[in-house]
């Protein structure tokens, strides 16, 4: 499959060329450096199998697994593409089951569906942080576009992010790619990022530009591996259900020292097991639907 934007090089050179975020601080009344021209990519594949890409010279990958890849620059350039975030949506009526404990569980994050580029970016970035007990980046957002897509959203955005780890603000362009709503409120973001310093980020447009169209990902093999992951899962959490289900009819359910009214001849009451019951399967299906697989 191949990059899902559709993003044209032109497109992609003017946003970046364009982008008052991406010239170097402190000179904005400067004329920027001609962008340029756009470097020959190498082809990488995937150790595993499940996509490819091509990258400038002297870009080297740090992870490449299920479609998903990490890679740097020799000039403080950083991508992540491919990266599958769960979210849910709050205001769902629906997302009661998986907010249970007044959060999102840990490998979700909670952003409204009818969130704006901007407001999806800069939440989920902080609350990704937050998960990873790391601070929380500081995000200007200078413009978002939103792109056709024929289900779902694909937003653009690009502006600045300071992660505060030492390298400063650096300039960024991000895709994102929204599913529609799923179960329990719940949908999927696939993000693709570059982040650069201001004036390389400049400098590399059209490089960069050549390196969105150039990823591509093995659908069928990631849905297979995918789908083992999930099968494993799902032994794993019906051992977790069955083992609930156990303590739930061997105890009674009391209140204010009182055994409430049962139907039962061990005093639990059957509608109480049962919406336990279908709460947590529930929950279960959405954790498989919600897995890092390919749209």
């Amino acid at each position: 499959m191949h990059f899902p934007s559709r993003l044209s090089l032109p497109l992609v050179a003017a946003l970046l060329l364009g982008a008052p975020a991406m010239r170097v601080s402190g000179a904005a009344n400067a004329t920027p450096a001609a962008a340029k021209p756009a470097q020959k990519l190498t082809p990488y594949i995937f150790p595993d199998g499940s996509g490819s890409m091509g990258l400038p010279p002297g870009w080297t990958v740090d992870h490449a697994q299920l479609g998903d890849i990490i890679a740097q620059g020799p000039n403080g350039e950083k991508l992540r593409f491919g990266l599958v975030v769960p979210v849910i949506d709050p205001t769902s009526p629906q997302a009661g089951v998986l907010m249970a404990g007044g959060g999102a569980p840990a490998s979700f994050i909670a952003v409204p569906y009818s969130a704006d580029a901007a407001t999806l970016f800069t939440q989920g970035s902080a609350q990704i942080a937050q998960k990873m007990r790391m601070p929380a980046p500081t995000i200007n957002i200078r413009s978002t576009w939103n792109l056709p897509l024929e289900s779902g959203k694909n937003f653009m955005v690009y502006g600045q992010v300071d992660a505060h780890d030492g390298r400063g603000a650096q300039a960024m362009v991000a895709q994102m790619i929204v599913t529609l709503p799923q179960a329990l409120g719940a949908y999927q973001v696939t993000v693709f990022e570059i982040t650069a310093p201001p004036q390389v980020m400049v400098n590399d447009a059209a490089t960069i530009a050549e390196i969105y169209p150039n990823y591509n990902r093995n659908t069928q093999f990631v849905m297979v591996v995918a789908n083992a992951q999930m099968q494993r899962s799902q032994i794993e959490q019906q051992q977790f259900l069955d083992d609930i289900a156990q303590r739930m009819n061997s105890s009674d359910k009391i209140d204010g020292g009182h055994v409430e009214p049962a139907s039962r001849t061990d005093g639990h009451p059957q509608h109480a097991d049962r919406r336990a019951r279908n709460r947590i399967r529930s929950a279960c299906r959405l954790a498989h639907a919600t897995q890092p697989v390919p749209f």
